[in-house]
């Protein structure tokens, strides 16, 4: 079985490293995270997918294609 967990915004930074870090027992199960922060903060979301092994999906920071584009330049090389 593959899950996904939905923050729905509901996170702060200085909460959600570990809120997610916490899931890391159920790795084998967890495709990824989606939208931790509030949608305004893209580099907060960039600061996050670089201290976590879990994938995380930005949802609703998708708001327009600027956005867009500033999710992309965030993202840590692979």
């Amino acid at each position: 079985m593959a899950l996904r967990v939905d923050f729905n915004e509901s996170l702060r930074r200085d909460e959600a490293i570990a809120r997610i870090d916490g899931l890391e027992p159920y790795a084998h199960a967890l495709t990824l995270c989606e939208q931790p922060l509030p949608r305004d903060d893209i580099a907060g979301l960039a600061e996050i997918r670089r201290a976590v092994r879990t994938p995380v999906m930005a949802d609703e920071s998708v708001q327009d294609e600027t956005a867009l584009m500033e999710i992309i330049r965030l993202e840590p090389p692979p």
